[in-house]
Order: structure tokens, then sequence, then C-alpha cells
């Protein structure tokens, strides 16, 4: 049954996914900020900057590539910023409540290898990629927003998409937590923070010792 309701999710947001977007649009794109949910503007100089030989034709194909790999790795400095300094449940915040954890040198680690984790400037420039575009993102598919029949494990519905919005194709590769729910640890955790590997940092801390190569 289970196998049945992943199935049935995973076509269900294929389909979204092949909806092209030019743009963000949603409800939370008033700008990065908004659209990230900051109560604190993201600093300038906490962007993920990519450098690369300067180009003479702005208009030409490499640029654009460039300039489509740089959005998408300001958007991933963004959920850092979210992350490390301006969620509720953020390593700082965390800190501030004397609660131990190792996360913040862990994000710092990760962070800094974003450049090199990123597919090459030449993959975004293929035929018919879809790096660099926008795609449809629903930001909690929670248990208890994923309707299943109970007797067959069905997809009936997914609500909550008040709060969808759009993001870069080449980080949607996030799945609900439930799915790996092994009847022990809590099966209502939070939609995988956008980004397979924050959320692997976030709830596994234990395996940072393979960001070593950042420090």
């Amino acid at each position: 049954m289970k196998s049945r309701a992943i199935r049935e999710l995973a076509s269900a947001y294929a389909k979204l996914f092949e909806l092209r977007l030019c743009d963000s649009h949603g409800n939370h794109i008033a700008d990065d900020n908004h659209q990230h949910h900051h109560s604190t503007s993201m600093p300038k100089a906490f962007d993920i900057t990519i450098s690369y030989e300067p180009c003479s034709d702005v208009n030409s194909d490499l640029q654009r590539a460039r300039n489509a790999r740089q959005r998408t790795a300001t958007y991933i400095a963004h959920r850092f910023w979210h992350l490390m300094h301006d969620s509720p449940f953020s390593a700082e915040k965390l800190a501030e409540k004397r609660i131990p954890t190792d996360h913040m040198d862990a994000l710092r680690k990760l962070k800094a290898l974003v450049p090199f984790i990123l597919p090459p400037v030449d993959q975004y420039m293929a035929h018919n990629t879809v790096l660099g575009s926008r795609r449809i993102y629903h930001p909690d598919l929670s248990s208890t927003n994923v309707m299943l029949d109970a007797h067959t494990g069905a997809l009936i519905g997914i609500i909550d998409w008040e709060c969808i919005t759009t993001a870069p194709a080449e980080i949607l590769a996030a799945y609900p937590e439930w799915i790996r729910y092994d009847g022990e640890s809590h099966a209502l955790t939070f939609w995988s923070q956008k980004m397979v590997f924050v959320d692997f940092v976030c709830y596994h801390a234990d395996s940072r010792d393979i960001f070593d190569t950042a420090s």
C-alpha cells in the first residue's frame, strides 16, 4: 500500500514539474526575502557568489547559463540564511537558547560546497535542459496534507496549496519525510527543507564528517 502511495504521489508531482515557468509565482514571491519567509533580510555578503572569467557578450548563451546557475546558488543561499540565522528553529536561535547543536558548523561547511555541487555551466547550455528553469513547488507535503485511501493507498488529493511558490528545477529533488517512516520515529516531520543535502545535515548531523573537506 505504501509503495502505491509513493508511486502516485511521484506521478502527481511529476505532472507539476512539467509546468515550466519563466518567473516566480505564488503567494510568497513579492521578493526573495518574502518568498523564503525571512523575518530579517539576507545580507548580500551572505550570498553564494560564483566567480567566472569575464564574458564579452552579455547576451550569449554562456552568460545566460552563468546567470541561471548564479540564480540557483542565490536561492540556495536564502535557504541557508533561513536555516542558520532566520528561522525560529535556526542554528543561531537554538544556540541562543543554549540547546546543544553542531548544525551551524555543518551548515557552514555545506554552504561552501554549493558551487561544487551545482551542475557545471555547460549542462545549463544543453538542449532542452530543465536546469535554470522555475517549477511549481509545494512546501509542505507532510502526512497531514497528502490524502490517501485507507484501504488501497491510492492518492485521493493534496491540500494546503495557499503557500505554493516556485523554485529552481535543479534543487527540487527533495521528498516528504513520511516516506521513510519506520514506525518508530515521528511520522509528522517537515518537508525536507527543499534540498535533500540540507535536510541530510539538519536531521543527520552525526554524518557531518563527510563535509570536512570544506573546512
